[in-house]
Order: structure tokens, then C-alpha cells, then sequence
């Protein structure tokens, strides 16, 4: 009876130590909204970028706080270190960012067409797979967007 007390102890010591070295933030709707939200605003602006930066200025500023509002509620998350760094690089405009892009629309006055329909391709796939990921939380996902944080 003793030995077969102490198995079962081992295993469920064994199960929780495993369960715990994978933590992963649980789905949160408010991350979700948000995300969907901010994708559909930032492909909205994107449309226009062909155009005058400065007619779009407002609303690039605020899809700009948002999108640092998101970066800091990610930050403070617990078990949420990729959808951070996700969040991190978006909002970091000296990369192949959303706000990378934003900066040199704002440099450049308007984009080309092109440059417009390729960048928006990337930075809707970056989106997308952060909503997949905060859906799921699965580890497919997660391979999905660590690939991503990698090459951006």
C-alpha cells in the first residue's frame, strides 16, 4: 500500500512539474477585440497610403497608442512572453513594421502602390497570426508566430 501511495505521488509530482514548465497565457476576449480591431483599423488606413500621409495623420496616431496601449497590456500578462514580443515589434517604427510603415508614410508623404499592396500582405498575416495564436494558444500557432518575431 505504501509503495503504491509513493507511485502515485511520483506521478502526480511529475504531472504538475510538466504542466507548469509549459504555461501559456489562457484566451482573453479583451486581447482578441482588440487585435481584430486594430487589424481591420490599420488595414483601413493602409487602403490610403497612396495618399497624402498628413490627411491621415489623426488616425495613424491613434491606431499608433492603441497599438502601445496593446504592447503594455500584453507586457503585463503573466505567461504571455510571445504575444509581448509580438506586440513589441509591431509598435517598433525602425523595423518592417505597422508602425515601421506608418513612419515611412509619414517620411516618404504617400507610398507607392506596390510597396503599399506587398506591405499590407505582411503586416495582415502578422495580424492574423497573432489572432490565430490568442485563439488557440496551441503550439502550431505558436511555432507560426515565433517564425515571424524571428524574421521581422
Amino acid at each position: 500500500m505504501k509503495k503504491q501511495f509513493m507511485y502515485v505521488l511520483l506521478f502526480c509530482s511529475i504531472l504538475i512539474t510538466s504542466c507548469g514548465s509549459i504555461k501559456i497565457a489562457i484566451y482573453d476576449q479583451y486581447s482578441y477585440q482588440q487585435e481584430v480591431s486594430l487589424k481591420i483599423e490599420t488595414k483601413a488606413l493602409l487602403e490610403h497610403a497612396t495618399e497624402e500621409y498628413a490627411i491621415y495623420k489623426d488616425q495613424i496616431t491613434h491606431v499608433l497608442l492603441e497599438m502601445e496601449k496593446m504592447e503594455e497590456y500584453e507586457k503585463n500578462k503573466p505567461d504571455n512572453a510571445i504575444s509581448y514580443q509580438m506586440w513589441h515589434l509591431m509598435t517598433d517604427a525602425d523595423r518592417n513594421s505597422v508602425a515601421g510603415l506608418f513612419k515611412r508614410w509619414k517620411e516618404k508623404g504617400q507610398l507607392p502602390v506596390v510597396f503599399t499592396q506587398e506591405a499590407s500582405v505582411q503586416v495582415m498575416g502578422a495580424f492574423d497570426a497573432l489572432i490565430k495564436y490568442e485563439v488557440s494558444k496551441d503550439k502550431e500557432k505558436e511555432n507560426i508566430l515565433l517564425e515571424i518575431i524571428k524574421n521581422y
